[in-house]
């Protein structure tokens, strides 16, 4: 997780979903990663909250040590834990062959469509 630097101005370029069902904005990076790894920056409050930093007071503290020391401090030291890694299940049958083929606005569409239902993850049919 990318943490945004203290200082400049950042392009923000959507949010992310946490596993507490809370988004936290997210920006675009200022100069692109040498690796060639896409990424988004997080601010301090954001990587707090993706932590599971839950009490304000908590994640105030977590920031001020954080612009203090220059870097993240352990999550834990606040109330918070690692971020959670959650693997989605495997679907019953794939998507992608029933996509329309022939232009891609339909399926532009139908991507962003799935990206702007925030808790998708949580509606799976029971017993899948």
């Amino acid at each position: 997780m990318s943490t945004a630097p203290a200082s400049g101005k950042l392009t923000p370029c959507g949010t992310f979903p946490t596993a507490y069902g809370v988004a936290v904005p997210v920006f675009e990076p200022t100069a692109p990663d040498p690796s060639g790894e896409e990424h988004v920056l997080f601010t301090m409050e954001g990587t707090a909250i993706c932590a599971g930093i839950h009490d304000p007071e908590q994640r105030k503290r977590f920031i001020a040590e954080a612009t203090r020391t220059g870097r993240a401090p352990s999550f834990e030291a606040f109330g918070g834990g690692p971020v959670p890694r959650v693997l989605l299940p495997r679907p019953s049958f794939p998507a992608y062959p029933r996509l329309p083929r022939d232009d891609s606005t339909p399926v532009e569409a139908w991507i962003t469509a799935l990206m702007d239902r925030f808790r998708w993850c949580d509606s799976r049919r029971p017993g899948a």
